[in-house]
């Protein structure tokens, strides 16, 4: 298994949750692992859930985001 440990953090801004979600998802993804050799195995992201709210509010992962 491979785990990884990261200080970075990266930042990207949706306008809604209708756009294309999944070319922000993959964009960090590459900025983060970037070429790393993947092929054929899992990757999880941990996105951070904050609170109990609508997903409107922005406050928690919306589930368009657990999709992928």
């Amino acid at each position: 298994m491979l785990y990884l440990t990261m200080s970075e953090v990266i930042v990207k801004n949706a306008e809604d949750y209708h756009g294309n979600l999944k070319i922000i998802v993959y964009d960090v993804l590459d900025r983060t692992i970037g070429n790393m050799y993947l092929d054929g195995l899992s990757v999880l992201v941990k996105p951070n859930l904050l609170s109990a709210a609508s997903p409107e509010k922005a406050v928690t992962t919306h589930p368009r985001i657990i999709r992928f």
